[in-house]
């Protein structure tokens, strides 16, 4: 019996001892954990000019700017990059129809832009450079069949 106790007794130390270090390990985790940067500035202020605009959505393999009005896209062939426009909502009930088809439907926003070129409000900086573009904050939304 003399010799369990301490038996005993060392068992329950080493895991008391190892659940100590794992929350140590743990807390250290989360406190180098970092928050996504936030990359749109919160200064950039509206034109004050309400638009109204028709865009057709481009299919990149970035996160770039990919809304472009049809008579941009005609106007700069070959530098339609430079041209693409971001959008944001103005609030969360504009949200945008899960049925959207780039090839089927354009839309037709109301809004306006930014000031200043940038990014919609709320974009994370990635691993992928972003280039800033023109940002129209849209307050009404509608998706209308594309013309063949």
């Amino acid at each position: 019996m003399k010799i369990v106790l301490p038996i005993i007794f060392l068992i329950s130390s080493c895991t008391a001892s190892s659940d100590k270090t794992k929350s140590a390990h743990l807390d250290t985790i989360k406190t180098t954990e970092t928050k996504p940067k936030i990359i749109s500035s919160s200064t950039n202020t509206l034109t004050g000019k309400i638009e109204s605009l028709e865009l057709n959505y481009l299919v990149w393999g970035c996160a770039c700017a990919n809304w472009i009005t049809d008579a941009d896209y005609e106007k700069y062939q070959g530098k339609i990059a430079e041209h693409c426009i971001f959008i944001e909502p103005a609030n969360e009930t504009l949200v945008f129809p899960i049925n959207f088809d780039p090839v089927k439907h354009k839309i037709k926003v109301k809004g306006q832009f930014y000031s200043e070129p940038d990014y919609p409000q709320g974009t994370i900086q990635t691993e992928e450079q972003l280039e800033k573009a023109k940002v129209f904050r849209y307050t009404k939304l509608e998706v209308v069949e594309k013309e063949n």
